[in-house]
């Protein structure tokens, strides 16, 4: 998701932070004709606070912001050994190429 800068985020308005999802959407020009893509490049979530559901709400979430704004597609890397997140994405809808 994009940071909206009409929302201030101060540490005495903010919830402690225990996930974090960093998300961009941007006009993909190698297509004919360009095509509107999301791009999660980011997500983390403290170690104490994983297999609560958090990762997939911040996914979903952020998918439903980029979706809402227009996205043609929705892409992510991953490295292969990382099976948490592999199995994450690939459950909610991604796959592998």
């Amino acid at each position: 998701m994009a940071l909206d800068p009409s929302l201030p985020l101060t540490p005495t308005t903010t919830p402690p932070l225990h996930g974090i999802l960093i998300s961009k959407l941007e006009t993909h020009s190698s297509h004919s004709p360009p095509t509107l893509r999301g791009y999660i490049a980011m997500l983390a979530v403290s170690s104490s606070f994983r297999g609560r559901g958090i990762a997939t709400k911040l996914v979903k979430l952020a998918i439903d912001a980029m979706a809402a704004r227009g996205a043609d597609e929705i892409v992510l890397e991953t490295e292969e050994g990382n099976v948490a997140a592999m199995r994450l994405y690939e459950r909610l809808g991604f796959v592998r190429s």
